[in-house]
């Protein structure tokens, strides 16, 4: 209403445009410089805080085949929660971390599979799930006490 006012009226002004959804960060990428990076076609994970790698492992995301593939887009993580339990039509699988983004789509450790079979699919169908090892359990630590914006995407370029 106020850009017709302006217009009617011939008036020339500088304004800060409405927007329906804003970015984190008011930079070029409009996310920051603290985020996570999702490789699907790579199944790797990259945190950054401050524009510093902190998290470099590997994933597994949903199952395309399916057709409860993981979503692409840019989303914020919703909450963190510890010592959660998953719940879907046929599932129910306690896991130490969850991290949702996206309606039940979530990060979380991998350690609630329990086969070598489970452990290169995710325990959850649509979620990103955290390879076990070491390393993966000091990622989802680190993940766990920042709040950093989930960047998923299909392949890295």
């Amino acid at each position: 209403e106020k850009l017709k006012e302006f217009l009617l009226k011939g008036e020339s002004v500088v304004r800060e445009p409405l927007w329906l959804k804003m970015g984190v960060a008011r930079t070029s990428n409009g996310i920051g410089d603290t985020y996570v990076e999702i490789d699907y076609t790579n199944q790797r994970m990259w945190f950054y805080k401050d524009g510093q790698l902190l998290v470099d492992t590997l994933v597994v995301t949903g199952n395309t085949s399916k057709d409860m593939g993981s979503p692409v887009g840019i989303f914020a993580l919703y909450y963190k929660e510890t010592n959660a339990i998953l719940k879907g039509e046929d599932y129910k699988t306690p896991v130490d971390f969850w991290m949702p983004f996206y309606g039940g789509v979530g990060m979380m450790p991998s350690g609630a599979a329990r086969s070598a079979e489970t452990s290169t699919r995710a325990a959850v169908p649509t979620a990103v799930s955290i390879r076990p090892g070491p390393m993966p359990r000091r990622s989802m630590k680190i993940l766990m006490q920042e709040r950093p914006l989930c960047a998923i995407m299909q392949g890295r370029t």
